[in-house]
């Protein structure tokens, strides 16, 4: 079984003006059981500027939260990594956590997603992108908020 829950003020790593997701609190959690993750992020606080449009695109990243512009560190979280190359050899749904969503007018979103898979324990980012995200090659435009997602493992002895 793996887990992972993290509930904070965004990292702010956009310059955009305005900036919809400045002082936005959000709530990430994981659950993996067996060779399949729930995924559920809740976010409010978010700038009116940002209310019911067309969406946002969210995905899992490799590495932590970084401050400033630095973005998180790594791409996304890609489960089909070419050892060699160490790109991924399929960028979709499948093999990445894609967890894109609206804003209402209260200025809050939620969004879930399952996955067959179970991502890797270590230090992960839940990175929200300036677009939705392009389902032909995952990309989403510019990152502009991120909130850290340590993801834990355990084994039961058998």
């Amino acid at each position: 079984m793996s887990w992972g829950y993290h509930s904070s003020e965004l990292t702010d790593i956009s310059t955009a003006t305005p900036d919809v997701f400045d002082g936005a609190k959000a709530t990430a959690m994981m659950l993996s059981v067996v060779d399949a993750s729930y995924f559920r992020v809740q976010i409010s606080g978010i700038g009116k500027d940002a209310s019911n449009s067309v969406g946002y695109g969210a995905h899992l990243h490799v590495g932590p939260c970084m401050d400033g512009d630095k973005g998180p560190v790594g791409a996304h979280y890609n489960t089909s990594l070419d050892p060699v190359t160490g790109l991924p050899k399929v960028i979709s749904a499948k093999t990445e956590v894609w967890l894109d969503f609206t804003v209402n007018s209260d200025g809050y979103a939620r969004t879930t997603r399952n996955v067959q898979f179970v991502p890797e324990k270590g230090n992960r980012a839940i990175v929200i992108h300036q677009d939705p995200t392009n389902p032909k090659d995952g990309k989403a435009g510019s990152k502009l908020a991120c909130l850290p997602l340590e993801i834990k493992s355990h084994t039961s002895a058998q």
